[in-house]
């Protein structure tokens, strides 16, 4: 019986820093499978996108700008695009007191909207209300990836000037898909297409991050320079590299507009 447990202790003691690093693995990967199965449901998500116009660009010149025959000063249009990132969201989900809409902050008003893509068997229809505050939508269903882009003409004169919401009876509200270092690329220029600056910025994090794994790989192999931390640190090190690249894939490169919302969304031809 001593012999064993000798045996036993001699085992652990050989190879423990490899049934740390493969403990460590199994933790890494549980958590991201966890966390993955905790965002699983119904998830609503909009993206708008608004271009700008105000009367001093147009000083000192004979150009006016009309609606309904009233001269407009200042003037806004918004790409809203709603859709569906989880599992089926039907009519009766949504909460009567707070139904899917898109509404006007400050004193600014939508003066018109448009349709610009929907799938027929969602059947969206909307109706812009009296105060020209808000506009409320109706749909039958919005399957997973399924959603539609509306063009939103209104008065406001910020980019966060129209918002969207909806509450759904599962407890989850519609929810912007933004990343707050969008709003200084939208001042670094309007030049650069902002879906493509995205990518771009994604790209460059995917690639260091994977350059930085394969340095600890080699760096454990001896093969750069010799490698202080063991085993575990090297898994640890390499996964963490590997799930930035991939939280990074994911987050800018991929697309989170569904392919089919991309092209009306961003006005591309």
């Amino acid at each position: 019986m001593q012999e064993i447990l000798q045996l036993t202790a001699q085992f652990i003691s050989l190879y423990f820093e490899y049934i740390v690093g493969v403990l460590g693995t199994i933790g890494v990967i549980y958590t991201i499978v966890s966390y993955y199965k905790a965002r699983r449901g119904q998830k609503p998500r909009y993206m708008t996108f608004t271009s700008i116009f105000q009367s001093k660009m147009i000083q000192n010149s004979s150009i006016e700008v009309i609606h309904s025959g009233n001269t407009i000063q200042d003037f806004a249009v918004s790409a809203v695009a709603i859709w569906n990132a989880g599992t089926t969201i039907k009519r009766e989900d949504v909460a009567t007191k707070d139904p899917l809409h898109i509404s006007m902050s400050d004193d600014a008003e939508i003066l018109e909207a448009q349709l610009l893509f929907s799938e027929k068997q969602n059947d969206i229809t909307w109706q812009l209300s009296d105060d020209k505050k808000s506009i409320v939508i109706d749909f039958e269903y919005l399957a997973k990836k399924e959603g539609f882009v509306m063009k939103v003409f209104h008065t406001g004169t910020k980019s966060n000037s129209l918002t969207a919401g909806c509450s759904l009876t599962s407890g989850k509200n519609l929810t912007k898909s933004e990343w707050g270092l969008f709003k200084l690329a939208r001042r670094i220029g309007h030049r650069v297409p902002y879906h493509r600056f995205r990518k771009i910025y994604g790209w460059m994090i995917v690639i260091m991050c994977l350059i930085v794994a394969a340095e600890v790989v080699l760096a454990y192999n001896k093969l750069v320079i010799p490698h202080s931390g063991g085993l575990t640190s090297a898994i640890i090190q390499t996964a963490v590299y590997l799930s930035l690249a991939y939280y990074a894939y994911r987050t800018f490169i991929s697309p989170r507009l569904p392919k089919k919302l991309t092209r009306y969304f961003y006005g591309e031809d």
